[in-house]
């Protein structure tokens, strides 16, 4: 049986995707004026490790939402690993203790949601008709 795709995972993946392209922008900008940054995170942080996270983060970010709309089960725990990894860097580098918080927040509701289980349908689903396109391709 295929299911359509839960509107909640639909509305993830667009703002992950917004999320990135806005990460792009800021990137820009810290480039430009790195005093932007530090206003935010603790300026004992290298600002070459910022922008690499950052980087990473956006691109992550934008690879993962784009699959989380394919469908692709990986893309989850892609995310899943993102989001604690992306909690874990606020609550180290973040000069406004409630960042942590709101972050911590965020990543439980996220990761709650990918894994509730019409979330975990979707995904199984998606996973069998893959499997059931390559077996009638081989077999071609």
């Amino acid at each position: 049986m295929h299911r359509s795709r839960p509107i909640y995972i639909s509305i993830i993946a667009w703002l992950y995707l917004i999320g990135a392209g806005l990460t792009v922008l800021s990137l820009a900008l810290m480039i430009y004026d790195p005093k932007v940054v530090y206003s935010q995170i603790n300026p004992d942080t290298p600002f070459a490790l910022i922008l690499a996270q950052t980087s990473l983060g956006a691109i992550v970010t934008a690879v993962g939402a784009w699959n989380l709309l394919r469908g692709a089960n990986w893309a989850r725990w892609l995310m899943t690993v993102f989001l604690v990894e992306s909690t874990t860097w606020t609550f180290l580098s973040a000069s406004i203790p409630a960042s942590f918080w709101v972050a911590l927040l965020w990543s439980v509701i996220m990761i709650t949601v990918l894994f509730i289980p019409p979330s975990n349908e979707f995904f199984r689903a998606r996973r069998g008709r893959r499997r059931r396109i390559r077996s009638v391709v081989s077999q071609a």
